[in-house]
C-alpha cells in the first residue's frame, strides 16, 4: 500500500490545520475578552495564589497591573480573623466538587481600605492540575445600607415599644400588616392574640370611618371612639387614620386612650353643672375681683378672704385674678386656712370675663406627704448614725471602761472624789443612749417581736419618772395588769413611752407645775378594717391615749413634730435638740407597723393618740437571768484594733480573774487562736478591722473549731452584730464591767 503523501495532499492538512488554529485563536480572544470586560470581578487561582484575573477584580482590590496581585498569596488579601475559615473551604473546592460555593467575607485593598465582597468558587482540572475558578462582587454599600436599614429597624421597634399610644397597619381591607408591641396597654390583648384577629374591624369594628372620606382626604384626625378591652373595662379613644405606603399596607391607624382625660373632663363639667352639691369651694369671679357665685363649700373660703357673694376682693387677693384673666391660661395654687389645705384651680373664662375656681380639699393628702417626708429624713439620719455609731462607741468604751476601773478601787477616795466618777459615768451612758436613740431611727429591726404587757411597759416608765423633783405631777394609769398583751419588742416601747413621758413633763413644767397637773395613760381595744384611713392592716389594736396638762403645740409644731429636723428647743438648751419625738414615730410605725397622731390645744395640753398591733398570746411572764457575776478561770483571746478598747477590756477581765490574750486585727488574732485554741475558751470580736474584718476571722476560727464561744462586742448597732448568727452574745459599746462580765458568765455557762 503506497503511504506516500503528495504536495498537493499536504498542502490540504496543513490548511485545515492554520483554520484550526485561527478558529481557536479567535475563540480565546473571545474568551479572553469576554474575561477582561465582566462586570464582576473574576480570578484564577493555583493553590491559593492568584494567576489570573480580570480587570474588575483589579479594580475592587484596588490595583493596576495583574502581576502586583501575583506577588501575594491570595489569603494576604482576606482580613486576618477570616482567612483560616476561608482558605478550608476554598481547599473543598479544589477536591473536585463543581458545584458553586457563595461565600461572604472581608477583604484588603491595596490602600488598606476594608472592604465586604460576595464570591463564588468551582474547582476546576486541567490535565495534571488543579485550579480555582472565583467571582467577586463588592457589596460594600450593600451591606452599609443593610447595617444601617437595621439600626433604623431598631430604632422604630424601640420606639413603637415604649409609646404610650397603639399603632395598627392595614391594607385596604382591614388585615393586619403590622401590629404594635404595646397594644396591650390599651386593649389588654397580647400582640399575639390581636394578631390572631387578621383584620382591625374585629377590634375597632367596622365603622370607624368611612372609607370614601379618608380617600377623599387622606387622614381623619380624632376620631372619638369607644372600646371594650379584654377585661371588660371600657375606654374613650381618640383614633387618627392615615392612607400610607408602608411595609406592605396602605392605611396606618394611631390609638390614644384618652379615658382619664375625659374623667378629668366628667368631673370638671359635674362640678360646674351641680356646684351647690359639690363639698369642694366652686366659685366664679368677675375679671374686678367681684365674687359673682359661691357654693356652699366655699364658706371656709368665703372666711379666709374676708368676702361674701356681691363684693369685691381686696386687693391682695385680687392679685391673683388679674393674673390669671392676663394670662388666659389655667392656674393652680395652694392656700391653707383653718387647719386644712385647699388646691385651687382658676379657669378664665374670657368670652364671658369671668374667672371659675374650682377647689380641692387635699389636707390628707399634704399629711401623708408630711410623714413620707418625716419617712426620708428619718432614713437619712439613719444613714449618718451608721456612720459615725461605732466610731464614737469605741471612744465611749475607753472612757466609761476606765471610769469603772476607777471606781472599782475607789474605796480610799472622798465623798466628792465618788461624785465626781458617778457624774462621769452618769453623762457616759447619756452619750452612748444618745448613740442608740439615733441608730433606733436607721432601718431595719434590733428586736425580736414579743409579748408585750402595756401596763407592765407603762407602769415602769412612770416608775422612773418618778424621780422628777416636782411632786405635784400626778401620773395616773387607766390600764390593769394583763388588760392589753401587745404585739411589740419590749425595749423598743419602753424608750417610745419613756421619751413620751419626758416630753410630757417638760412640756408641764415649762408652764409651772401646780396641783391637778398630770400625765394619764388610758387605752381601748379597736378593730381596724381595710381601706383604713390611717393606712393600718386589718386586725385588732390597742387605741392607747397619752394625755398631759402641758403647755400644748401650735398648728404648726403639730405638723413638724416627729420631724428628727425639726425642734422648738434652743440651739444653746441643755436639754437636748428634740430628737425624742422622731424617735416615738419611728418606734411606733416602722418598728411595730402602728400608727400615731397628735392632738393638741395651745395652752391646755396634748394627747398622743398611739394605735399598735393587739397579740392573742398572753404574756409569758419576767425573763429569767443568768448568773454571771460567778469569775471563771477561763483564758479570753480580745480582737479588738482600738488600742485603747483593747487595753480597757483586757484590765477589765484580768481584774476578774481571766487569763487574757490580745490581737490588733484580724490576721493577728487568727495567728494567736491558731497557736492557743486548746486552751481559748472565749473570744471577744470587734466587727470593723483593718487587714481582716470580724466577719471573715470569725468564718475562719470556725473551720478550726465549729464549737469556738464568740462574743461580738461593736460600737456598730445591735441589728448589724446580731446578723452573725454563729456568736453565742452580742454586747454594745460602751459597756461596764458588770454587764462585760455577766455575758462572759452566761456564754461560759
Amino acid at each position: 500500500m503506497d503511504d506516500t503523501i503528495t504536495k498537493e495532499q499536504l498542502q490540504e492538512k496543513l490548511d485545515a490545520l492554520q483554520i484550526r488554529m485561527d478558529e481557536v485563536s479567535k475563540s480565546e480572544n473571545t474568551y479572553r475578552l469576554l474575561f477582561q470586560n465582566s462586570l464582576e470581578g473574576i480570578g484564577v487561582s493555583k493553590e491559593f495564589r492568584i494567576i489570573d484575573a480580570n480587570n474588575a477584580l483589579l479594580k475592587i482590590l484596588g490595583y493596576d497591573d495583574i502581576n502586583e496581585i501575583k506577588e501575594h498569596p491570595f489569603l494576604e488579601f482576606i482580613v486576618p480573623e477570616d482567612r483560616l475559615s476561608i482558605q478550608a473551604k476554598i481547599a473543598e473546592r479544589m477536591k473536585g466538587d463543581t458545584s458553586y460555593n457563595h461565600m461572604i467575607f472581608k477583604m484588603i485593598r491595596k490602600d488598606g481600605k476594608i472592604i465586604d465582597v460576595e464570591t463564588a468558587h468551582i474547582g476546576m482540572q486541567a490535565g495534571e492540575e488543579r485550579f480555582t475558578l472565583s467571582s467577586f462582587r463588592d457589596i460594600t454599600e450593600k451591606v452599609k445600607t443593610e447595617d444601617e436599614l437595621r439600626r433604623s429597624e431598631e430604632l422604630y421597634r424601640i420606639t413603637l415599644s415604649n409609646i404610650s399610644d397603639a399603632v395598627f397597619i392595614t391594607d385596604e381591607t382591614g388585615v393586619f400588616t403590622f401590629v404594635c408591641p404595646n397594644v396591650d396597654t390599651i386593649f389588654g390583648y397580647t400582640h399575639e392574640e390581636v394578631s390572631a384577629l387578621a383584620n382591625i374591624a374585629l377590634l375597632l369594628g367596622d365603622k370607624l370611618f368611612d372609607p370614601a372620606e379618608l380617600k377623599n382626604s387622606g387622614e381623619l384626625q380624632n376620631i372619638a371612639w369607644d372600646i371594650v378591652d379584654k377585661k371588660g373595662d371600657k375606654h374613650n379613644l381618640l383614633v387618627n387614620v392615615k392612607s400610607v405606603a408602608i411595609k406592605g399596607g396602605t392605611i396606618l391607624y394611631t390609638c390614644r386612650d384618652i379615658t382619664e382625660l375625659k374623667r378629668v373632663e366628667k368631673k370638671i363639667l359635674d362640678l360646674a353643672k351641680f356646684p351647690g352639691e359639690n363639698p369642694n369651694p366652686v366659685l366664679r369671679i368677675s375679671k374686678d375681683g367681684e365674687i359673682i357665685y359661691a357654693n356652699r363649700g366655699s364658706e371656709p373660703l368665703l372666711k379666709y378672704w374676708k368676702c361674701q357673694v356681691g363684693q369685691v376682693l381686696s386687693e391682695i387677693f385680687k392679685r391673683k385674678i388679674t393674673e390669671v384673666f392676663c394670662s388666659g391660661l389655667n392656674s393652680t395654687e395652694e392656700i391653707e386656712f383653718e387647719n386644712n389645705v385647699y388646691s385651687l384651680t382658676y379657669t378664665p373664662l374670657h368670652e364671658t370675663n369671668y374667672i371659675n375656681i374650682y377647689g380641692y380639699d387635699i389636707t390628707q393628702q399634704r399629711k401623708l406627704e408630711e410623714r413620707l417626708q418625716i419617712r426620708e429624713h428619718l432614713d437619712s439620719l439613719g444613714t449618718l448614725a451608721g456612720g459615725i455609731a461605732h466610731d464614737f462607741n469605741n471612744l465611749l468604751a475607753v472612757i466609761f471602761g476606765n471610769i469603772e476601773l476607777l471606781r472599782s478601787e475607789a474605796a480610799g477616795f472622798t465623798d466628792e472624789q465618788r461624785e465626781f466618777l458617778d457624774e462621769a459615768s452618769y453623762s457616759c451612758r447619756r452619750a452612748a443612749m444618745l448613740i442608740k436613740n439615733i441608730q433606733f431611727l436607721s432601718k431595719g429591726v434590733v428586736e425580736q417581736t414579743t409579748d408585750v404587757d402595756l401596763y407592765q411597759t407603762i407602769k415602769n416608765v412612770f416608775e422612773f419618772l418618778d424621780d422628777t423633783p416636782d411632786k405635784n405631777i400626778e401620773k395616773i394609769i387607766h390600764i390593769r395588769p394583763g388588760e392589753y398583751i401587745i404585739s411589740g419588742k419590749p425595749d423598743q416601747l419602753h424608750q417610745a413611752f419613756l421619751h413620751l413621758g419626758s416630753n410630757a413633763l417638760e412640756a408641764i413644767q415649762r408652764k409651772d407645775a401646780k396641783t391637778g397637773d398630770f400625765i394619764k395613760i388610758s387605752a381601748e381595744e379597736c378593730h381596724i378594717t381595710a381601706n383604713d384611713r390611717r393606712g393600718l392592716s386589718p386586725g385588732k389594736y390597742v387605741h392607747i391615749f397619752f394625755e398631759d396638762t402641758g403647755t400644748g403645740m401650735t398648728e404648726r409644731v403639730k405638723r413638724k413634730a416627729f420631724d428628727p429636723l425639726f425642734t422648738t428647743k434652743e440651739r444653746s438648751s441643755q436639754k437636748g435638740q428634740g430628737l425624742g419625738l422622731a424617735i416615738v414615730y419611728n418606734i411606733v410605725t416602722r418598728m411595730h407597723e402602728g400608727f400615731i397622731e397628735i392632738e393638741s390645744t395651745e395652752g391646755k395640753g396634748t394627747v398622743f393618740h398611739i394605735y399598735l398591733p393587739l397579740s392573742l398570746a398572753q404574756s409569758s411572764g419576767d425573763s429569767e437571768y443568768l448568773d454571771g457575776n460567778k469569775e471563771k478561770n477561763a483564758t479570753i483571746l480580745v480582737v479588738e484594733d482600738e488600742k485603747s478598747v483593747r487595753r480597757v477590756t483586757e484590765k477589765m477581765l484580768r481584774k476578774h480573774g481571766y487569763t487574757v490574750m490580745t490581737a490588733a486585727d484580724g490576721i493577728e488574732g487568727l495567728e494567736v487562736y491558731n497557736a492557743h485554741y486548746n486552751t481559748i475558751d472565749l473570744v471577744m470580736l470587734d466587727l470593723s478591722m483593718p487587714k481582716m474584718s470580724g466577719k471573715m476571722f470569725l468564718e475562719k476560727i470556725l473551720n478550726t473549731n465549729p464549737n469556738v464561744k464568740v462574743i461580738i462586742s461593736s460600737g456598730q448597732s445591735e441589728e448589724e452584730m446580731q446578723k452573725y448568727k454563729q456568736a453565742k452574745g452580742y454586747l454594745s459599746k460602751p459597756y461596764n464591767i458588770d454587764n462585760l462580765i455577766k455575758m462572759i458568765g452566761k456564754v461560759l455557762d
